[in-house]
């Protein structure tokens, strides 16, 4: 159901009690997964508001390829192609985005594959899906033979971000793969601020993420950075996991 947080806002949309309710039940519908039943309220309730307020997008496209009658609804009375390939890149939703992709819906403007990584790499979706998504980004960059689809030129920029994400959300296997194919996604000068990521890392908690930097950059060299991070701004809430990893360390 829609969240609670969402309902005075809903009410300004949508006052008439009616409305209201008719409103809440497509979300409903959406999360239970019942998009047959999802298309048939929208060709009875109309589609406007839902495409205006986008966040019932959204909930359907969290279905992933079972959703996709509801998908071409939405998007046939309005709602944005962009949109459902960045939410379905948030859940990780491989096979939806592979018929999107046969479908040519990610040539729109302000997408590429470095802002699917993005979307793909923060908190909502999991460490498999964003690998899994990883290396179907990947199989794009190297099969599309219409270059200007892949970027928008701030790729090395975007892609230090992809990196950040996987370490503060303990990507492990994610982070590694960036790390050995850069120059696949054909960045072969990109370099991450080693001390960056290394503070960030430490700043959220990310120990398992400092562990493998550990690995790849050296023990001494991720001690150091950290130890530095904690006599500056450090956010306090993990500085004690922090000091005891270091302790672990040394």
């Amino acid at each position: 159901m829609v969240q609670d947080g969402y309902d005075h806002i809903l009410k300004l949309v949508t006052p008439d009690e009616e409305q209201y309710a008719t409103f809440v039940h497509a979300f409903d519908l959406a999360d239970a997964k019942e998009f047959d039943q999802l298309v048939d309220h929208l060709r009875t309730h109309g589609t406007k508001v839902y495409v205006e307020d986008e966040r019932l997008l959204e909930h359907v496209v969290v279905g992933g390829i079972g959703a996709i009658e509801a998908i071409d609804f939405l998007v046939e009375a309005g709602a944005s192609k962009r949109d459902v390939m960045v939410y379905a890149a948030a859940r990780g939703h491989v096979e939806l985005l592979q018929v999107l992709y046969e479908r040519g819906w990610h040539i729109v403007d302000g997408l590429d594959w470095c802002r699917l990584l993005f979307h793909a790499t923060k908190s909502c979706c999991t460490a498999t899906n964003a690998l899994k998504l990883m290396r179907w980004v990947l199989d794009w960059v190297l099969d599309d033979d219409d270059k200007k689809h892949h970027c928008n030129g701030d790729e090395e920029h975007y892609f230090g971000m992809v990196f950040n994400n996987t370490l503060q959300n303990e990507y492990i296997d994610a982070a590694a793969f960036l790390l050995d194919n850069h120059t696949a996604f054909g960045l072969p000068d990109w370099s991450p601020d080693k001390e960056e990521k290394i503070q960030n890392a430490a700043n959220v908690g990310s120990t398992k993420s400092l562990d493998f930097l550990c690995q790849r950059w050296g023990e001494e060299f991720v001690t150091s950075t950290v130890r530095q991070a904690l006599r500056v701004d450090f956010e306090s809430y993990h500085e004690d996991d922090i000091k005891k990893w270091l302790n672990k360390r040394t």
